[in-house]
């Protein structure tokens, strides 16, 4: 949880928008279609009324008010250099002296070409946070930017400031969600970016209600860590950050405090966003557990139940759960709010006289985003991934025992992982006698053979690692996930990279490698190529089912 003073800044973001690729825009672009909602109807009364702050932001609108009129509002709307933003935002915190909830200052930078119209990244951030750091913009608590050539938004300004947006929430990949703002020349667009998407209000005309500018920065200013979307089950003391839960394998409650950097944690905004902390007792001189964060699908069955299961039916060799507690929902994040359908982005360079579309309806567009729960599960053993072995009969071992993990998961928990890739195999840092050197991960993908037997046609697993017969449309088998840990020996063994899992190792591979083969959205293609491969190999018995 971070406290203290807040700090008012503009700043730039941590990699200038203009170097980002259009690449990057158009993975960017693929991840948000269908999860940007703009217009939304009740969006200001949400985060800007009824608040325990909305009187104090009230009174300093009434504070300002005459001012508006005798130049600060017009003196915004010709804003074009970083020192007419400098002076504005000067002139305007001086109405905030005063008051005990902010305290604050103001810096600007430009962050586009000098011979370019002025656009700058206005950050909310912690008075603890240095003045001089060069990544102010990952500690935001609300972002912003305000461009002074743009009268609208269009679907390349929407995507930079998304990008933006995710450079936040890669540097904080625990909160759930965060508040941003947009201001092109006259118009000012209000936001929030969540695990399911992002969404803004109606547009406010700042030349008609300059007031609503100064309400919503002094609103901002005035929001506690839990209203900017910073996560609260993080708590600190004199020690460092902490994770406590309600019941700990039927103990009482015991802090868990976590390593300062997350061994894993994504770099997109949509999705689960699993980010995991090696953590230690307040007795441990080392980690000993996994603490894990991770937005599930509601549709889905959890991780946590399938977990319960394996410790239920004696599993060996697959993580156990220690602690778990369910602590926010993107429904519940989202209620009272009406969404129109989904923003329509055109293409990353649009003509000029085109503009990204979104649908205007009157009615409330049902089913417009993915409910997610947010959770925090706590297992064990602490683990290092299997591609980073220290010695090759580590590794050797490792394999061996996943090997009988996956025929306990089938025998013993009549369960099947469906997602053997490297990523979701471990290295056991510490062993007990008889416990399993290497260990199975991520049960995401898992399915109770108990409640039904795997359909055809499902096409589960990761790229590179997938069983030909699930490529060709079989139903998954015991078999296919011994097939995927074959994949996944072959891969480092002729990878040898010890900082990717996935298909990034193949950069360092010749052109002529067969794994490129395997790598590709083109399953029936891919599914060729792996069994040509494993016929040249095995010719007479690699097909034959051995279940």
């Amino acid at each position: 949880m971070r406290g203290g003073e807040h700090v008012l800044s503009i700043i730039p973001p941590h990699e200038p928008i203009e170097h980002v690729s259009k690449v990057s825009y158009l993975s960017l672009q693929n991840e948000l279609t269908g999860c940007v909602l703009r217009h939304v109807k009740g969006f200001y009364a949400k985060y800007f009324e009824d608040q325990s702050w909305s009187i104090a932001a009230n009174q300093i609108v009434q504070k300002v008010q005459p001012t508006l009129a005798n130049g600060l509002g017009i003196d915004f709307l010709e804003i074009r250099s970083r020192e007419s933003l400098s002076a504005w935002l000067t002139r305007f915190h001086s109405f905030l002296n005063n008051e005990e909830k902010i305290h604050s200052h103001f810096r600007s930078q430009q962050i586009s070409n000098s011979d370019d119209p002025l656009r700058a990244s206005i950050c909310l951030v912690a008075s603890d946070q240095p003045k001089s750091s060069p990544s102010t913009i990952a500690h935001a608590r609300v972002l912003g930017e305000f461009n002074a050539n743009a009268s609208n938004t269009d679907s390349e300004d929407v995507l930079r400031f998304c990008e933006s947006s995710r450079q936040v929430v890669e540097a904080e990949p625990t909160r759930r969600f965060l508040h941003g703002f947009q201001i092109c020349r006259s118009m000012m667009e209000l936001w929030v970016f969540d695990r399911s998407g992002a969404y803004s209000g109606e547009m406010l005309d700042l030349e008609q209600r300059p007031d609503l500018l100064i309400k919503a920065i002094a609103s901002y200013a005035m929001m506690n860590d839990e209203e900017v979307g910073l996560d609260s089950f993080i708590r600190l003391d004199g020690l460092g950050s902490y994770v406590a839960f309600n019941e700990v394998d039927g103990n009482e409650v015991e802090k868990f405090y976590l390593d300062h950097e997350p061994i894993a944690a994504p770099q997109y905004i949509v999705g689960p966003g699993t980010t995991c902390y090696s953590a230690r007792k307040l007795t441990s001189k080392t980690p000993e557990v996994v603490v894990m964060f991770a937005w599930r699908e509601d549709k889905r069955h959890t991780e946590r139940e399938l977990l319960e299961l394996t410790k239920e039916r004696n599993v060996w060799g697959v993580i156990k759960v220690l602690g778990s507690q369910d602590l926010e929902s993107i429904e519940s994040l989202r209620q009272g709010l009406q969404f129109n359908q989904p923003f329509n982005f055109l293409p990353i360079v649009p003509e000029a006289d085109e503009r990204a579309t979104y649908t205007d309806s009157s009615e409330k567009y049902e089913q417009s985003f993915v409910n997610r729960t947010f959770s925090c599960i706590m297992t064990s053993p602490l683990g290092t991934p299997i591609n980073k072995f220290q010695s090759v009969l580590e590794f050797l071992e490792a394999c061996r025992d996943v090997v009988k993990a996956l025929r306990s998961l089938y025998q013993d928990g009549k369960l099947l992982h469906r997602d053997i890739c490297i990523k979701n195999l471990i290295i056991a840092l510490q062993c007990n006698e008889g416990d399993a050197m290497g260990v199975l991960i991520d049960l995401d993908m898992a399915l109770d053979l108990e409640k039904g037997p795997a359909r055809k046609g499902e096409l589960i697993g990761s790229e590179g690692f997938m069983a030909i017969g699930i490529l060709t449309g079989d139903a998954h088998t015991y078999r296919h996930d011994l097939e995927s840990l074959f994949y996944v020996f072959l891969w480092v063994a002729i990878c040898n990279d010890r900082d990717h899992d996935d298909q990034e190792s193949l950069r360092y591979q010749p052109k002529a490698s067969r794994l490129w083969g395997w790598c590709s959205m083109d399953f029936r293609s891919v599914a060729r190529n792996k069994a040509v491969d494993m016929m040249r190999s095995s010719p007479d018995g690699f097909f034959e089912n051995s279940e």
